[in-house]
């Protein structure tokens, strides 16, 4: 088993702290998640600003008036009765509903694991490490 040290000032003074192999484990395996709930966070908030924009458009569809409107499917518009631009409109905002559940799920995964590693590294580091965002 590998082992390493960390020098630690504290109080103008050199404290050693032993770092195992499996505490650098602790450490990695902390970043990968953090890493990740950054990631599911991010595309949580554009799947929320995604839905608000559904939304503004299913509104805008009620006020405004003709019967057929220009509606972007991929790269090129289509001009859609309504009630098929408002199917549509509706059919997306249940597929990010559903993404934005299982990235909920996801979120709530990372900080649970997130949440055991700093208790533990924590528990054994102090205040010698910093897991927090700055």
């Amino acid at each position: 088993m590998a082992v390493s040290r960390l020098l630690v000032l504290k109080n103008y003074q050199q404290e050693d702290i032993e770092v195992t192999h499996e505490d650098q484990q602790r450490i990695n395996s902390f970043a990968t998640w953090n890493l990740k709930f950054k990631d599911y966070t991010l595309d949580y908030d554009e799947k929320k600003k995604e839905l608000a924009n559904l939304n503004d458009a299913e509104d805008e569809l009620v006020i405004i008036d003709g019967d057929v409107h220009p509606y972007l499917i991929g790269e090129t518009f289509f001009h859609l009765p309504n009630d098929r631009i408002s199917d549509e409109l509706s059919e997306a905002k249940e597929g990010l509903k559903l993404r934005m559940v299982d990235l909920e799920e996801r979120i709530r995964d990372c900080k649970v694991h997130m949440g055991s590693l700093k208790k533990d590294l924590y528990g054994k580091f102090g205040n010698h490490i910093n897991l927090e965002e700055d």
